[in-house]
């Protein structure tokens, strides 16, 4: 069989930030599943937020709630196709209002 294309993470980006949640939103190649991972460090991204669980979407949302007000959160994203190949997001930051 021909090898399966390269899975590629673009557009991973913050939006609708409050004194609790926000939404993470990113689009990818291929359709694929997706979680957000985040955490208060940069290097310590603990906590993970399971997205669509289906391989039906190119584009991405996800909201991440329970969040503490004015405090920074680090994220990235990462996906994975039907193939198995997984893509991940650089590391990005937003504070909470």
């Amino acid at each position: 069989p021909p090898p399966s294309p390269a899975l590629f993470i673009s557009n991973a980006r913050h939006s609708l930030i409050t004194q609790n949640s926000a939404r993470i939103n990113w689009d990818a190649n291929d359709f694929c599943t997706g979680q957000v991972e985040y955490g208060l460090a940069a290097n310590q991204l603990t906590m993970k937020n399971i997205a669509e669980l289906t391989y039906n979407y190119k584009s991405h949302q996800q909201p991440l709630n329970g969040l503490s007000p004015a405090t920074t959160y680090f994220y990235r994203v990462v996906s994975k196709n039907a193939a198995g190949i997984t893509a991940t997001s650089g590391v990005a930051s937003f504070t909470t209002l």
